[in-house]
């Protein structure tokens, strides 16, 4: 069986980081191994050594990198201010 891979930007590069990890979309936390090049997500692939999901991954965890580096996502902690401003704290 295949295991699909996602690329965010064309080829993987050679300076790539796998990594282990877990989908945090759903309480399955099914297994992933992400590769990263520059602390960005380059691919994401199902993991087959990972003793719960045994390779099995839903397609919700190939668009992780999608909303790990979404312009709108929040980086730190922020207090609404009285004039509906946000403060980091």
């Amino acid at each position: 069986m295949m295991t699909p891979v996602f690329t965010a930007s064309g080829p993987v590069p050679s300076s790539v980081t796998d990594a282990p990890t877990a989908c945090v979309l759903c309480s399955q936390n099914c297994g992933l191994r992400v590769d990263t090049d520059d602390n960005r997500v380059v691919a994401i692939r199902s993991d087959p050594e990972n003793p719960f999901s045994e390779g099995y991954s839903c397609n919700k965890a190939y668009r992780i990198g999608h909303y790990i580096h979404h312009k709108q996502r929040l980086t730190e902690p922020l207090k609404r201010q009285p004039d509906g401003s946000y403060q980091p704290v």
